[in-house]
């Protein structure tokens, strides 16, 4: 009786064939002890491709010409198709199987169908490879690692570290499909790469000890810590939950006293204006990277990182719009934190009383010139409204003004004339009962109109009371008593192209002035050069920043050539007072002895700037505060 041979529908193969050699996988991963996962696709391969050797068949093609031909199958589906063109030498062959079949958890059966040079197929034995695509914690967020549970409020120091074998035993929890040769790695704060990694025990605990030089050098404060667990195959969990610790391995900031209030028991308008200097004093036990911000009644005023060498005492600046935020009259809660890391220490705070109040009605800016006080109206006795003539010389002068609004008795009222601050003339005590139109009337001497010469020269009147003061905007007099009209301008000898003097210039080391006016002056005249100081933003006049040269006697030479003044000028060194930068105005005045008449220039302005990225701020040898 005859034995019916089946042959295959998918590949003409007879059941009863016998069998090439099974593929030999070469890039999975050795199969360990334990695991029931054998022939493991690392994660790589999965993407890449799985590659086997495959012993070379019998009767290999073995001719040019000839082309033997592998087809690979995962299970009962083809994969890949690879030609061997004869003669083939290689012993074994090598394939490698690319299919999103392996990227697909599970047991996978790996075999091919070996064809010489189109005829005969012979099956292989299958090899079973594991796709591990799961994570050991099954796709899930691992929960937070865990703490011993002797950690007193979940904060590190150097006590507990020594009593614990110099740092501190952590606890990963077992991931919930947990197998041999699985990893974890943790993370100590926000460092990108891991702090520790290790192997996951088979059994028991997977305790993970982090040693006190590696918590020393991840610095102090709050401190998060996760970690990942990754199987055999590459497949890592999520992050975990983050677990956090406060590190705290030095002594707090100590001597921590209130802060000093430049100025203090009393801020007044004008110290607002110009800034008000809060200086925190010298501490002890600080550390490189503690902050100390400053806070003036609440509001944040500054920060500075202390580093290896702070210069005690720290100053910081409450502008004039934090001083004023609060109200005309208040009494300022002025304090300062220590930040370490995460946590912060306060120091006392100090009070200082603020009275911003102003006679009349309060100037919602800064000042001190308040631009809805009326004008003064100068008049001599040519009755000529703020212009002085030859007529006039010898007499004295008044200035008229309605009074303000909101006078009080005991406040008081100046006149100043000439450029600022001026010269005080004359002065008025408020009674309290005035009439709303009463008319002020003060004086200004002729000796003051003859010392100023001619000119524009600046007329204002100062208010004042206990604590503030504030100014009318000035009237510009026009005094033509004099025959010495017209003098030239002053000319800064050292600026650059947008008349600005800058550190280049030193001005600190004298600010030179050129004087030439060959038509107007004469041997034996006499020169004074004038200096006054303007703040930056807003420019405004600094009252009492007057400066004046030496008096200067003409020579011959002088009248043709020229010459030059050097101005010794305080305003650069005064960091503190005007923050590196403002204006000096310039003028020049002229005594001629033989007929004492008198002229005064026009003024010119420069600007300076003598900040830099200096520690101090500026470049200017030895600055100070000022005043």
């Amino acid at each position: 009786m005859s034995t019916q041979k089946i042959t295959s529908i998918n590949n003409g193969l007879l059941d009863n064939d016998p069998p090439a050699a099974a593929p030999i996988p070469t890039n999975t991963l050795e199969d360990i002890v334990g695991d029931s996962q054998t022939n493991v696709v690392p994660v790589e391969a999965q993407v890449n491709g799985v590659d086997f050797d495959i012993p070379l068949w019998m009767h290999a093609s073995d001719q040019l010409g000839e082309v033997d031909t592998v087809i690979a199958y995962i299970g009962t589906r083809p994969v890949g198709i690879f030609d061997f063109p004869g003669p083939i030498t290689d012993d074994p062959v090598s394939i490698t199987v690319q299919s999103s079949l392996l990227q697909q958890h599970g047991e996978k059966e790996i075999r091919y169908i070996v064809t010489l040079n189109g005829e005969n197929p012979a099956e292989s034995d299958p090899v079973t490879i594991f796709v591990d695509t799961v994570d050991p914690n099954l796709n899930n967020q691992p929960r937070a690692i865990e703490l011993p549970a002797d950690l007193p409020g979940n904060t590190l120091t150097p006590e507990y570290l020594s009593s614990h074998g110099n740092g501190i035993t952590l606890t990963i929890p077992r991931p919930v499909d947990s197998r041999p040769g699985d990893t974890w790695q943790i993370r100590w704060g926000t460092s990108p790469t891991a702090t520790l990694d290790g192997l996951v025990p088979d059994i028991g605990p997977i305790n993970v000890f982090v040693s006190s030089l590696i918590i020393t050098n991840r610095g102090e404060g709050d401190k998060a810590i996760t970690y990942e667990i990754a199987d055999r195959a590459g497949n890592f969990t999520q992050t975990s939950f983050p677990t956090t610790v406060n590190v705290q391995l030095s002594n707090p900031p100590t001597g921590l006293q209130p802060p000093v209030v430049v100025g203090a028991p009393l801020i007044n308008k004008e110290m607002a204006r110009n800034g008000v200097v809060v200086e925190v004093p010298t501490f002890t036990d600080y550390l490189q990277n503690d902050v100390v911000y400053c806070y003036w009644h609440g509001t944040y005023i500054g920060d500075q990182r202390l580093g290896l060498a702070p210069l005690f005492p720290l100053s910081f600046i409450a502008d004039y719009n934090v001083v004023a935020a609060p109200g005309n009259e208040y009494d300022a809660n002025v304090t300062y934190i220590v930040r370490r890391g995460g946590d912060d220490y306060g120091a006392p705070p100090a009070s200082v009383e603020v009275n911003l109040t102003e006679p009349g009605v309060v100037n919602p800016g800064p000042g001190p010139e308040d631009p809805i006080l009326e004008l003064p109206l100068v008049k001599g006795t040519s009755q000529m409204d703020n212009v002085l003539i030859p007529s006039d010389r010898g007499d004295d002068a008044h200035a008229t003004f309605t009074i303000y609004p909101g006078s009080l008795a005991g406040e008081t009222i100046e006149l100043y004339y000439g450029t600022a601050p001026g010269v005080l003339t004359d002065s008025y005590t408020v009674q309290g009962d005035e009439d709303p139109d009463f008319e002020v009337r003060l004086t200004i001497p002729w000796s003051t109109i003859d010392l100023y010469g001619n000119g524009q020269i600046p007329v204002y009147y100062k208010i004042s009371n206990a604590n503030n003061y504030k100014h009318s905007p000035s009237e510009t007099v026009s005094v033509r008593v004099f025959v010495l009209e017209g003098l030239q301008d002053p000319v800064f000898e050292k600026v650059n192209a947008n008349d600005t003097i800058l550190c280049a210039h030193e001005p600190w080391l004298g600010v030179p002035i050129r004087i030439f006016d060959s038509s107007t002056l004469e041997p034996g005249d006499i020169v004074v050069v004038h200096a006054v100081r303007y703040t930056f933003n807003p420019i405004a006049l600094v009252p009492g920043s007057q400066v004046d040269s030496s008096e200067y006697e003409v020579r011959l030479n002088d009248v043709q050539d020229g010459f030059t003044r050097e101005l010794n000028l305080p305003y650069f060194g005064m960091y503190t007072e005007t923050g590196g930068r403002g204006y000096v105005g310039i003028t020049w005045s002229l005594f001629r002895p033989s007929s004492e008449d008198r002229g005064t220039s026009d003024e010119v302005r420069a600007r300076w700037d003598v900040r830099s990225g200096a520690v101090s701020g500026t470049c200017v040898p030895g600055a100070t505060r000022g005043h």
